[in-house]
């Protein structure tokens, strides 16, 4: 045997040692290090595990998050389709109230218009009436003051006439007594002697004086008495003219009355007019309101459009009813309303008392 293949042969043992040594050093050295890798692998994997899980509890939440939103989004397109039913049920009220307060204010406008018409009538009857009576009475003061005057004049007729006959009885008497003056002058030129008793010239003469005084007493009666009657006309003038200027004054307020009354009925046809300009206004007004309020609200694409012409916030249907009627009761309260001086033709609380009947029978 060669001693260099023995050699050989004795160290390739101790190579193969050697070298399994290394391996096995190389191996043990990756072993750990596949160790470590496996450590951190599983390490990364319970991360991974714990982030999962936390991503299951993320995940749950907003799965409840989401029902919850379900739910809530399910009841608001409730109460929205609630808020729909509720609105159309008020529309559908208030035409009714519109047709009801139209019929009524119809049925209103008729009576008062005939009632109107029946009190001017009965009013221009009783005018008549009375303008008939006091034309009569005026037309028989008339007569009674011209029968008065008649015979007034008659009376002064014939007192002239007795003034007459006294006045010529006065100028006989007054010519017997110048006729006599004259004969006493030419007495007593005539005359010589002085005489100490009355002659039968001067017993006459006193005689004549006598009778003229007493002839002037009923002359003096009767200018007293034509004095009196003329008072008395001027009385009963005075007191015929202001009996005509009463019944000047009486027909002056009459018309006035009459007058008043027209302006009255244009005032009332009037008022009817603006209370209709009211109406049409408020519930422009209220159509505005709901209009605007409805575009800020948010709406379900699956509910109609309504058109109502009530404001209401996040409330009932009693509760828009009662405010739509308490906006018609202060509406209706508020209106004004002229009464005549003898009294309202059309009671003021009709109206009233009529929208009251219809919340109660609602």
């Amino acid at each position: 045997m060669d001693p260099s293949k023995i050699l050989g042969f004795l160290q390739n043992p101790l190579v193969q040692l050697q070298d399994e040594c290394a391996r096995h050093n190389a191996t043990k050295l990756r072993n750990v290090e596949l160790t470590e890798d496996l450590e951190n692998k599983m390490a990364k994997i319970y991360e991974l595990f714990a982030q999962r899980d936390d991503l299951m509890e993320d995940i749950g939440a907003t799965q409840t998050a989401k029902m919850g939103l379900e739910k809530q989004n399910a009841e608001l397109i409730g109460k929205l389709e609630k808020m729909n039913i509720a609105m159309q049920e008020l529309i559908t009220e208030r035409d009714s109230y519109k047709m009801e307060i139209q019929a009524f204010k119809e049925v209103a406008e008729r009576n008062w218009k005939e009632d109107y018409l029946k009190r001017i009538l009965e009013l221009q009857g009783q005018h008549d009436i009375a303008l008939c009576d006091k034309d009569r009475m005026i037309h028989n003061q008339g007569e009674q003051h011209a029968k008065q005057i008649e015979d007034m004049d008659l009376e002064l007729k014939t007192l002239k006439t007795q003034q007459e006959q006294h006045a010529k009885e006065l100028n006989d008497k007054d010519l017997a007594i110048k006729e006599l003056e004259a004969r006493l002058s030419a007495a007593e030129q005539n005359r010589k002697e002085v005489v100490t008793e009355p002659t039968q010239l001067h017993t006459e003469l006193g005689k004549l004086y006598l009778e003229l005084q007493e002839a002037k007493k009923p002359q003096e009666a009767l200018m007293a008495r034509l004095a009196a009657k003329n008072k008395g006309i001027e009385y009963l003038t005075k007191q015929y003219e202001a009996k005509l200027a009463a019944k000047d004054s009486e027909i002056e307020r009459l018309t006035e009355i009459v007058k008043d009354g027209e302006e009255k009925k244009k005032i009332r046809m009037e008022m009817v007019a603006n209370l209709r300009k009211t109406i049409f206004a408020k519930e422009s007004e209220i159509m505005k309101k709901f209009n605007a309020m409805r575009q800020e609200a948010p709406q379900s694409p699956k509910l109609l459009k309504p058109e109502p012409s009530i404001e209401y916030e996040d409330i009932g249907p009693r509760r828009s009813n009662r405010k739509f009627r308490s906006e018609l009761h202060h509406h209706l309260v508020h209106l004004p309303l002229i009464i005549p001086h003898d009294g309202p033709i059309f009671p003021p609380d009709l109206l009233l008392n009529r929208q009251q009947e219809i919340v109660t029978e609602q």
